[in-house]
């Protein structure tokens, strides 16, 4: 089965940051992954997105994003709407923790959820998950990818879903 990419940029709820980081260091605490449970799953990987900036030469800024961005890449056997049906299925609770913290979460009930959280997807056009195996030139690019990424996000603070795909279109290409 071919592989599919998933990268949702999710707005966290302003002052709630902090207890979702909370939230998220919890779930790995008995170095389990809810997203173990979760068949297809390659790799997933949620965080808290609150800044971008940095070069790879030259001083490094950092700008804060308002609101932040709960960050959800993954890496599953494609189609991504079947895995995310079974992510909403196998994680309800988890899901209900850690969704509670961001703008417009629907709950976890029916298929509110999964809808929700594809309506966030920027359908990637590149991985965003780190190689160890990767060059240097490789590591570069992805560190470029990042910082124009973050600065994606910046610019797009607020705007609904479909115009933030749309406008991923013409930043990275299809």
């Amino acid at each position: 089965m071919a592989l599919a990419h998933f990268t949702a940029l999710v707005p966290v709820e302003p002052g709630r940051e902090e207890a979702l980081r909370k939230t998220l260091a919890e779930l790995g605490a008995d170095h389990t992954s809810p997203f173990g449970d979760v068949p297809g799953t390659h790799m997933a990987r949620l965080y808290v997105l609150d800044h971008y900036g940095g070069r790879l030469r030259g001083p490094v800024s950092h700008r804060r994003l308002e609101p932040s961005l709960l960050v959800l890449a993954a890496v599953v056997d494609g189609p991504v709407a079947t895995w995310l049906g079974e992510l909403q299925r196998r994680i309800e609770p988890t899901a209900e923790a850690v969704w509670t913290h961001c703008s417009g979460f629907p709950g976890v009930a029916g298929d509110a959820f999964a809808a929700w959280l594809a309506g966030h997807d920027v359908q990637p056009s590149f991985d965003v998950i780190a190689h160890k195996d990767g060059s240097l030139p490789a590591v570069r690019t992805g560190l470029d990818l990042r910082a124009r990424l973050g600065e994606f996000a910046a610019r797009m603070q607020g705007a609904a879903p479909a115009v933030v795909r749309a406008a991923y279109r013409g930043w990275f290409g299809p």
